[in-house]
């Protein structure tokens, strides 16, 4: 019985090591806005761009990211104040559609 209960708590902790080491080593690959469609709705991505038109609102940062030919909003819950107009910008998120228009809700920003 001991060599039973052994046996299932190893197998336990290497199925938990295995999840964890995947988990932590996926990487969500760059797409260009102009990728980004309604196939990747409820999916997340990562893309770069400038930022424009940044507003501030009761906790939310609303701004568009532009690539320089297309551009999508984004919408940060944190009230980032460190947004502000003409940064680059990387942008990880879900993809959300709000009033018929696909949008970010942005869950790591960086400043590149």
């Amino acid at each position: 019985m001991s060599k039973l209960l052994y046996f299932a708590v190893l197998t336990s902790v290497v199925g938990i090591l295995i999840i964890l080491f995947i988990s932590e080593n996926k990487e969500i690959s760059l797409l260009k806005i102009d990728e980004i469609d309604e196939s990747y709705l409820d999916h997340y991505i990562r893309t770069r761009g400038t930022s424009g038109r940044v507003g501030l609102a009761n906790k939310l940062t609303i701004f568009d990211l532009n690539d320089g030919i297309n551009s999508i909003k984004v919408i940060a819950f944190d009230n980032s104040t460190l947004i502000q107009d003409g940064l680059e910008l990387e942008v990880y998120g879900l993809i959300v559609s709000y009033k018929g228009e696909l949008e970010i809700q942005a869950e790591e920003i960086k400043i590149i």
